[in-house]
């Protein structure tokens, strides 16, 4: 569009929108103004006729109670009720006649019954009608308002519609008692005169009477001035929400500027409520008669805003025609100047605005060929750069054709110098992605927004001789005289590809065995259970612990346990199918993942072929092992939906395995998920028992079997939870150890037993000794020897008075570790016990490479000592061995005279059970220290 037709449309534009929004303000504003005078006369009219129709009930309600008043009618009634007979009657029809012919507009008189039969009546024929049903009544009857229009068809107004009249009732009563009901049917003349009195309200305005019918509209008690016929007959439905006819029943006074009326027309309304009545009263007049000098002037505004805007366009045509002209010269000069004419200059001369373009013009195109030149320099600058450049540049044209390639580029695809120019660009791309890119590219051209700026793409390259190569490009567009060309900067990734997969293969599969690795698995089991429910077969989940491999690598180190655990990998491979899915969790833990099976008791099989391959003889560096396995088997859909579930499930099964013997496995159970909440629950208790002071160290005397006297005392863990109760150590104490919680609690034990066994010394002869248990995690998991030395330090007692128990457990595969720590102990003058002799594995070696001073016999032979021969038999031979090596001999478990007998007998030398007493709280056992009890009555003459 030219800058003319601009200027001239602007301008009628601006013009027009200021004349519509001033005549806009003008016009709402006499609207409102006009709205507001409506109303003040609706109003007007509204409160002269409430007026009158409140009077005209008012005169009613006062005739009703003069003829209510009268003594004799109630007297009669009373007696005719009593006794209905014709003299009674007959005084209450003459009653009721003097009483008719004093009231004008009257229509009946008449009285009921209480069960509302008529007794007497103005009208003879209607006595004995039963009427209890009436509205008017019932309101009597219930001391409501009585005050009712009704219609009377029988009789015709003189309008040709039927009579209307006013029913005004009221109870009679004589001394308190309620004889009937009065009833007076005055004629409603007069009050349809009032509202049908239009005077004041214009071609259209009307006054209505409304009351609420039985089904909540807003029913006509009076004619209406477009409906003559009205009365009683027509109603506005309650719903209608934009009518003033409901609001008017809801006692409301109101004013209404858009309301529509019972015809649909808009009107502007005002409601009244005549107070004593259900009536309601509305005055309205109709928008088109109420607005009608509104809709005049609006005419007359409309008129006016097209002269004006004819006016305005023939002023913005000459204005604009002034200021074009010059800048209609001045795009002559810049046509001719882009057809290639660079000499042309401008000629305008005036000093205005254009004037000043004019010489901006006449500059740029001085600067235009200056900057030709400068393009022409930077275009030879941009060809030396390509040769210089790091990475491969290929630029193409819309049609895809290759229209300059570096030398990096012609060595990275193996073409000669200029051989690529005027090449398909897709000839440098594998055939497979051809046809995608020509659409790409296509795309690339014709739509901006479709362009990847910044982005580097990866894809791959095809060489001359059909190799591929892993590239990356960043694409760049190139604006040009000649249209629009496509930059790619092209590097060859092949080495980080390769190195991006050696990451990706490290983040998924474990280094050491080549088998996935959690995060692999975790990824593949979502996919496992959904392709079995798609088939509808179970899928197996195999949770594998090598059994005892932490020997392996304390004993041989963990070299020899890497090796053991390739050898693992590579068997479970051999016993699974291509589609399952073999992991390594971590440590010695596997994980099976056995799909497409019929039924979940398939996997028994694989178990069983699993713990077979496992069991044939492994050599390692010249060394046989043989290993063993526990597995756990649960399964998809049978015992659980997620996979968080399955493994939790299956890791249950795998320790009931484990407590089944080990070597063997076990299907997933309910019970095992309660067992493994309540491990986890006592873990989760176990945590905090010491800062909660839930830990307590009791103290079993340790007596002297040849004088009876005590020499010292074991110590032994108690663990009281309020949760959980009482725990007892063989439950708690496997736990601490798998979780590593036995260092810090074993710390807190040999401090308290330090610390209690202080406080005993010097209440006996003799020194007391306390006794110690060290678990075999406490060698691997914190340094022993300052361990001891702390709680030695802290308590001040020596350390000739502090025994450590120590199992057979920490000294199989006589680590050097252990012997060092062993011999460490014993140079600070620690007595060694070596705990639970002849119960695992009792190797003579022990008792010669390391340095015990104690042997203790475990509780289950000297139980059997005296009726089992084989028991008896051990326990001599233990006490023999014993007492030839020079060790001291402490049975454990003695609970009657005759175990105490035969130990005596035998050569041990201490002995500790119930016999002499049960395990003692810190304070029991200082009592007992304190007694200085001596079992020297049971000691052998």
């Amino acid at each position: 569009m030219k800058i003319k037709s601009q200027l001239v449309l602007t301008s009628v534009a601006l013009a027009l929108v200021t004349l519509i929004a001033l005549g806009s303000i003008v016009y709402y504003s006499a609207k409102n103004a006009l709205s507001m005078q409506v109303l003040d006369n609706l109003e007007s009219v509204a409160a002269a006729q409430k007026h009158r129709i409140a009077s005209i009930i008012q005169q009613n309600t006062e005739r009703l109670v003069l003829v209510a008043s009268r003594t004799q009618l109630r007297i009669s009634l009373r007696e005719y009720l009593a006794d209905p007979n014709g003299r009674s009657l007959n005084r209450m029809n003459r009653i009721l006649a003097d009483a008719a012919a004093s009231i004008s507009d009257l229509r009946g008189l008449f009285i009921q019954s209480p069960d509302g039969r008529i007794v007497a009546s103005t009208d003879p024929t209607s006595i004995g009608r039963v009427r209890a049903d009436a509205e008017y009544f019932r309101a009597a009857l219930r001391a409501d308002s009585v005050d009712l229009i009704h219609r009377d068809d029988s009789a015709t107004h003189r309008h040709g519609i039927g009579h209307l009249g006013i029913y005004l009732a009221g109870s009679l009563y004589l001394d308190e008692q309620r004889l009937g009901v009065l009833v007076i049917d005055v004629d409603a003349a007069n009050i349809i005169q009032s509202v049908t009195d239009y005077h004041g309200l214009g071609s259209t305005g009307e006054t209505l009477l409304v009351r609420r019918d039985t089904d909540g509209n807003a029913l006509f008690l009076t004619p209406a001035r477009f409906d003559p016929n009205a009365a009683m007959r027509r109603s506005v439905p309650a719903d209608d929400l934009q009518s003033p006819f409901t609001e008017a029943l809801l006692k409301q006074e109101q004013l209404f500027t858009d309301a529509t009326d019972y015809t649909g027309h808009g009107v502007i309304a005002v409601t009244r409520y005549i107070e004593g009545t259900d009536w309601g009263l509305i005055v309205q007049r109709r928008h088109s008669d109420a607005y009608a000098p509104i809709i005049s002037m609006r005419r007359t505004l409309l008129l006016l805003s097209g002269l004006f805007a004819v006016g305005v366009v023939l002023a913005a045509l000459y204005i604009a025609g002034t200021i074009t002209r010059p800048i209609t010269r001045l795009t002559e000069v810049a046509g001719r100047i882009s057809a290639g004419a660079l000499n042309e200059r401008a000629e305008v001369s005036s000093v205005d605005e254009v004037g000043l373009l004019a010489q901006a013009f006449n500059q740029m195109t001085e600067d235009l060929i200056e900057d030709i030149h400068e393009r022409r320099q930077a275009e030879e600058k941009f060809r030396a750069l390509l040769k210089s450049a790091p990475d491969a540049i290929v630029i193409i044209d819309h049609s895809g054709q290759i229209t300059l390639a570096n030398l990096q580029a012609e060595q990275l695809f193996g073409y000669e110098s200029g051989e690529l120019i005027g090449k398909p660009v897709e000839t440098l791309l594998p055939e497979r992605y051809r046809v995608g890119h020509e659409s790409v590219r296509q795309r690339y051209f014709s739509r901006p927004l479709f362009r990847p700026m910044g982005e580097d793409l990866e894809l791959y390259g095809l060489h001359k001789d059909g190799a591929e190569i892993s590239i990356e490009i960043s694409l760049a567009p190139i604006e040009t005289g000649e249209g629009l060309l496509v930059a790619s900067a092209i590097r060859d990734i092949t080495e980080r590809k390769q190195a991006e997969a050696r990451l990706v293969r490290q983040a998924n599969y474990d280094t050491l065995t080549g088998l996935p690795n959690r995060s692999l698995a975790a990824d593949r089991m979502p996919q496992a259970m959904a392709r079995a429910r798609r088939t509808r077969q179970s899928l197996a989940v195999m949770f594998l612990d090598i059994d005892n491999f932490k020997n392996v690598n304390d004993t041989l180190g963990h070299a020899v346990g890497d090796k053991l655990l390739i050898e693992v990998a590579r068997r479970l491979s051999r016993c699974a199918r291509d589609d399952d899915t073999v992991a390594r969790l971590g440590g010695d833990e596997f994980l099976l993942l056995l799909s497409g099976l019929d039924a979940l008791t398939a996997a028994e099989t694989v178990a069983e072929k699993i713990l077979e391959a496992l069991s044939l003889p492994c050599v390692l560096d010249g060394r046989e092992l043989f290993l063993g396995a526990s597995i756990g088997i649960t399964g998809y859909p049978e015992d659980g939906h997620d996979a968080e579930v399955l493994m939790r499930n299956a890791d249950a099964a795998m320790y009931r395995a484990k407590e089944a013997g080990r070597n063997t496995y076990r299907f997933f159970t309910p019970e095992m998920n309660i067992q493994l909440l309540k491990r986890l629950e006592m873990e989760s208790h176990l945590r905090y028992a010491v800062d909660k002071g839930e830990l307590r160290v009791h103290f079993q005397p340790q007596v002297d079997i040849r004088t009876g006297r005590l020499i010292g005392a074991e110590a032994l863990l108690r663990w009281d939870n309020p949760e959980l109760g009482s725990i007892a150590p063989d439950e708690f104490i496997p736990l601490a150890e798998e979780t590593g919680l036995i260092n810090p609690i074993g710390d807190w034990v040999l401090r308290q037993a330090c610390s209690a066994a202080r406080s005993w010394q010097g209440r006996t002869e003799g020194a007391i000794r306390v006794s110690v248990n060290i678990s075999p995690v406490q060698f691997r998991g914190i340094d022993l020897v300052a361990t001891v030395s702390r709680a030695l330090e802290a308590s001040g007692l020596s350390a000739a008075l502090l025994e450590l128990e120590i199992t057979e457990r920490v000294l199989i595969g006589d680590n050097p570790g252990t012997s060092r720590i062993l011999q460490d102990l014993k140079r600070m003058g620690v007595r060694l016990s070596l705990d639970d002799f002849g119960k695992g594995y009792s190797s003579l070696s022990y008792l010669k490479r390391y340095p015990f001073d104690v042997l203790k016999i475990d509780r289950s032979f000297v139980s059997g000592v005296t009726d089992n021969v084989q028991d008896a038999a051990l326990c001599k031979a233990i006490t023999a061995m014993a007492s030839s090596l020079k060790l001291r001999v402490v049975a454990e478990g003695v609970e009657t005279q005759k175990q105490w007998d035969f130990l005596h007998a035998h050569g041990a030398d201490l002995v500790q059970g119930y016999y002499i007493s049960k395990p003692l709280s810190g304070d029991a056992f200082m009592h007992f220290v304190s007694e200085e009890k001596s079992f020297c009555r049971i000691v052998p003459k």
